[in-house]
């Protein structure tokens, strides 16, 4: 599955702790954040199961901006 797809589809919001985690990325790097931006993968996925992950700023984001791709375990954790 290509990663566009995987954001066309429905999928879990990203829960509080990760959404805490993710909008104060965003601000360190001036982007809106918005929980469509990033994909959560189901509870029973077999890979990283619970973890958002996505562009900060989303896909949309100029070329010239700085930004950078997280994953976002379920506790609030976030890696890049």
């Amino acid at each position: 599955m290509s990663p566009e797809a995987r954001y066309d589809r429905e999928a879990p919001a990203p829960n509080e702790a990760q959404e805490r985690a993710l909008r104060a990325a965003c601000e360190r790097y001036r982007v809106e954040y918005r929980a469509e931006h990033y994909f959560v993968y189901p509870d029973d996925s077999s890979m990283c199961p619970g973890w958002a992950e996505g562009w900060l700023g989303g896909t949309e984001i100029q070329a010239t901006d700085s930004t950078i791709y997280v994953g976002v375990s379920p506790e609030g954790d976030i890696h890049s």
